[in-house]
């Protein structure tokens, strides 16, 4: 017993000691974030009331309106102080080029922590590591793979002449899953039949492998993938909106005692099995070749197509924000932000600039002609990040794109159900509509 209480004080101490190094880190930031523009800051929480009784969607709203408001007193850049962390939004296209230009501050922001231990080895290496890892998946979306994966994208996604006798593994077909809402006149919502869509491909072709997930909505993978991902940002949002009341996700010990922390690791086995089971399999897959679509060049003449995915990629960007986590000083338009701070790089933020896309709340894709293209800073538009580390599969997304968009539009008429700013964006770590796209589809002769 003699012994437990040294060992008991000694805990204590520690525990004390690490509060006090958390609290001298966050007066730290707190005294750089008192001269970096921002809204008010509250003594102890920061800017942690913008946050409370809000719904994600409502996240992004109001990111935009202070976004918008330091645009009109002339800042570049603003600063959100949080328990613990500052965040830094760089607010236009010339601020934002010093991070994403830069070959020393690589690495992901602490928010990506929380896949750490899925992804981690994509999401959180750098230097040479980082490197190796690049240049060994690089191959997979060369330009020249691209073309042998024309037959993957429209066996994904195209309805055969005569109709589909019977249901195969080998052909998922995306128009032939929503055919039935077409002869029934009945509304469905199209987001969840894209998302499963588009999984097949990127296991089809990346991974060699198929997951079925068109057909089989309860397949393991596509279970694991949307549990842990929910899981990982009802944790963002608790740590958002009910830090000072209810931080259950973030503390450990009761993240374990609920139950949260064998649900999250049974998402990791199913998770883990699929890639090293499909690793195998990626060795010795080769792409087949294209038989639908004769050549690339046919997709790259729909020019007014990629001036709308354009601009719909500005409205609602895939990916709302990607996060920094700076390893020293860094200057941005004469604000000091401070080694430790997250500088977030928010197309979500960035294409809603009044300063540079006028009326930027109404979809015009005439705003990415060349000659409007050319009046603006090269990263006012970056929906696939930029620099260094911009997202490598973009051109293997944007083909995907058009090639599935192509097919939609010659098999049905579609008609929205909800006005356009009906349904907004969620801040996730993919954007995903909050009502949904409840469309009705006629099939055209």
């Amino acid at each position: 017993m003699t012994l437990l209480i040294p060992i008991f004080l000694a805990l204590i101490a520690i525990y004390i000691l690490s509060f006090y190094q958390k609290f001298l880190n966050y007066q730290r930031l707190k005294h750089y974030a008192s001269k970096i523009p921002g809204p008010p800051l509250e003594y102890i929480m920061g800017n942690t009331y913008l946050f409370r009784n809000k719904t994600s969607d409502e996240f992004i709203l109001m990111f935009k309106e202070e976004a918008r408001k330091a645009r009109e007193r002339g800042e570049t850049v603003i600063r959100f102080l949080l328990p613990g962390k500052m965040i830094v939004w760089p607010l236009n296209g010339k601020a934002v080029s010093q991070i994403v230009e830069s070959t020393t501050e690589i690495y992901k922001g602490s928010d990506y922590s929380m896949f750490e231990p899925w992804i981690g080895g994509l999401l959180l290496l750098t230097g040479d590591i980082w490197k190796s890892h690049r240049k060994m998946i690089t191959p997979t979306f060369h330009f020249a793979k691209l073309e042998g994966y024309f037959n993957v994208f429209n066996s994904e996604s195209k309805v055969p002449k005569g109709g589909l006798p019977h249901i195969t593994t080998e052909f998922q077909i995306l128009t032939s899953c929503l055919s039935k809402f077409a002869d029934s006149n009945e509304t469905v919502d199209i987001f969840p039949y894209i998302n499963r869509c588009l999984l097949d491909i990127i296991c089809e072709t990346a991974m060699g492998t198929k997951v079925n997930a068109q057909f089989n909505h309860d397949h393991p993978y596509l279970k694991a993938v949307k549990g842990y991902a929910a899981m990982m940002v009802y944790r963002f949002a608790k740590f958002l909106v009910q830090y000072s009341s209810q931080p259950i996700m973030w503390n450990p010990i009761l993240f374990w005692a609920l139950g949260y922390k064998k649900q999250q690791d049974d998402y990791l086995r199913i998770l883990k099995k699929f890639t090293s089971d499909t690793a195998l399999i990626r060795t010795n897959y080769k792409p087949p070749k294209s038989k639908l679509i004769r050549t690339r060049g046919d997709v790259n003449k729909l020019n007014y197509l990629e001036l709308a995915m354009k601009e719909s990629k500005r409205l609602f960007p895939p990916v709302p924000v990607f996060q920094r986590h700076l390893q020293k000083d860094m200057v941005i338009d004469g604000h000091t932000i401070p080694a430790g701070a997250n500088i977030t790089i928010a197309p979500v933020v960035l294409h809603d600039n009044h300063l540079v896309y006028s009326n930027p709340e109404l979809f015009d894709p005439d705003r990415f002609l060349p000659e409007e293209t050319a009046k603006r800073h090269s990263y006012d538009f970056i929906p696939f990040s930029a620099g260094i580390k911009n997202c490598i599969g973009q051109k293997f997304a944007v083909l995907n794109e058009k090639v599935l968009i192509s097919h939609l539009i010659r098999s049905f008429k579609i008609e929205p159900m909800l006005k356009f700013r009906e349904t907004r964006p969620c801040f996730e770590v993919v954007s995903k509509p909050s009502r949904g796209i409840p469309v009705k589809l006629t099939k055209r002769c």
